[in-house]
């Protein structure tokens, strides 16, 4: 009777590893943004009237730290890019 029952189990056991696993992945992708802060620029607005030397080269400073600052964030910007993009490969 012992002997029976260790058959039963041994094929009822059996049976039940028969079924296929399969293991299912998903890969999700998502995009690195840069920090907000990096999509700003300074506005530099046209004076109504320029009447005096002075005025202009005020102007003309405003409208270089600008370009400096937009130049910077753009660096940013790419070294942030680059970065993420090593990090997507690192992880495949």
């Amino acid at each position: 009777m012992r002997i029976l029952a260790i058959i039963l189990l041994s094929v009822g056991l059996a049976a039940c590893g028969g079924t296929k696993q399969t293991l299912v992945v998903e890969e999700h992708t998502k995009v690195a943004m840069p920090p907000e802060a990096l999509w700003e620029c300074p506005d530099v607005l046209l004076p109504e009237t320029i009447t005096l030397q002075s005025e202009v080269a005020d102007y003309v400073l405003e409208l270089y730290q600008g370009h400096q600052i937009c130049k910077q964030h753009l660096e940013d910007v790419r070294a942030w890019l680059i970065e993420a993009e090593k990090i997507t490969e690192e992880s495949k």
